[in-house]
């Protein structure tokens, strides 16, 4: 089975509260991606009792679902993905827009 969305590729989110940003895949796990500087989440974090340890605001990346990503390709342009099967039996992931193979 050929994936829409590999680690590496450039992406637009379609969904949710990015809607419309652009970032790189940096991870996927099972059907959620870990797009790089989006779907940050801010996390407080308290000073421990510990002398000259103090309080933090750390970003983390929440995963987005994969269905809510749409891969780009070398035109820069947003597309949906076909899978092209060579004579040799590989697998290609194919832009529908513009053709070109990622």
């Amino acid at each position: 089975m050929v994936k829409r969305i590999k680690v590496g590729d450039k992406v637009k989110v379609i969904a949710g509260n990015d809607s419309g940003q652009e970032g790189e895949v940096a991870l996927i796990k099972g059907k959620r991606a870990i797009v790089k500087g989006l779907g940050l989440l801010v996390r407080h974090r308290k000073k421990s009792g510990e002398e000259g340890s103090e309080g933090s605001k750390d970003e983390i990346s929440r995963p987005i679902h994969v269905s809510n990503l749409m891969p780009i390709d070398s035109k820069g342009k947003a597309t949906r993905v076909s899978v092209k099967i060579g004579k040799d039996g590989t697998k290609n992931r194919l832009s529908k827009k513009s053709g070109v193979t990622f």
